[in-house]
């Protein structure tokens, strides 16, 4: 009859084994938590496309200033009627005028 030797398991050294764990754990920890780590790049991703998604709209704001420019510069009578309605606040013949006024809040908000 052939009987067959069994190895011996070996026992894991609890000391080592908590050392290991430790040294996974703090790596883990610098790779998310670190300078450079895995937080502060989707943070940075985030503050990206928030300063992208700004510039868009500072890009549209500009195309529209460039062609109230171009307006002012080639029709004279457009700038006039433009002073005449927002700072005299004037109208035409048979035109009605609303005038909107902004709550006491929203003032001192934009200081």
């Amino acid at each position: 009859m052939i009987r067959r030797i069994k190895p011996e398991k070996k026992k894991i050294n609890p000391i080592l084994l908590s050392a290991a764990l430790a040294a996974v754990m703090i790596v883990i920890f610098i790779f998310w938590f670190g300078e450079g780590g895995i937080k502060e790049n989707l943070e940075l991703k985030k503050t990206i496309q928030n300063l992208d998604w700004e510039i868009e709209q500072l890009k549209v704001q500009n195309d529209v200033l460039e062609e109230e420019i171009m307006k002012m510069k080639k029709d004279p009578a457009y700038l006039l009627e433009k002073i005449a309605r927002e700072e005299l606040r004037l109208k035409k013949e048979n035109e009605k005028v609303i005038y909107f006024e902004e709550p006491a809040d929203a003032e001192n908000k934009k200081r």
